[in-house]
């Protein structure tokens, strides 16, 4: 999922029509910022945090399957992967 080195076009375009597309939006154009360091910190926060609820969301479907049907080795390693990850933070 992370692919650093994007563009902000390229952002905008790879999150339209989702939830997230109309925050990136307000924050693509949020120019008027004084201090760029401060506009820099709280987007990437938001990208942060976006990431982390994507992580978050699909550890909850995994663990919902694994409850119902259970889960292939594919994605117990990928539950595995997910729990290393959200334990970090």
């Amino acid at each position: 999922m992370a692919q650093p080195g994007l563009t902000t076009g390229q952002l905008l375009e790879l999150y339209r029509g989702t939830n997230d597309a109309a925050t990136l939006e307000k924050l693509s154009m949020w120019d008027d910022i004084a201090d760029k360091a401060i506009a820099e910190k709280t987007f990437t926060d938001s990208l942060n945090h976006m990431f982390d609820s994507l992580l978050q969301l699909r550890q909850e479907e995994l663990i919902a399957r694994d409850r119902t049907h259970g889960l292939s080795s594919e994605e117990r390693r990928e539950l595995w992967t997910l729990n290393q990850e959200l334990a970090r933070k």
